[in-house]
């Protein structure tokens, strides 16, 4: 469990419950390594609920110096909530790192174990 000074707009509260604001959620998330890991969770998480990129940047300009906070500004510009899964959202890293080269979504698709055994080999545990 990381511990986290949080601001009062850090926390909402749901059926009496208090828990993290979405916005929140989504800056921890994506500053939470591995990054092919954090970038399936913000399409996810922005997908789900809504919350818009240009928010989200705007948090981390107000935010700076906390840890991860490079790996999330670099993943802002890959965030994509068509993304239809988190092997998608791996699979736009992978192509950002030069490691595969895509012809076809359709193929790319469809080759979701050759993209696990890469990140494997790069050191990345699911």
């Amino acid at each position: 469990m990381v511990r986290s000074d949080l601001a009062p707009a850090d926390v909402t509260t749901i059926d009496g419950i208090p828990v993290l604001s979405v916005l929140r959620t989504a800056y921890d998330l994506g500053r939470r390594p591995p990054e092919w890991r954090a970038l399936g969770h913000l399409d996810d998480l922005l997908k789900a609920t809504g919350l818009e990129v240009r928010d989200l940047w705007r948090y981390i300009v107000e935010h700076p110096g906390m840890r991860g906070i490079r790996q999330i500004r670099g993943l802002i510009p890959h965030i994509d909530t068509k993304s239809e899964s988190p092997p998608e959202s791996w699979l736009r890293l992978l192509i950002r790192w030069h490691i595969i080269r895509v012809r076809a979504e359709h193929y790319a698709m469809n080759h979701t174990r050759a993209i696990d055994e890469v990140l494997r080999e790069r050191g990345y545990r699911g």
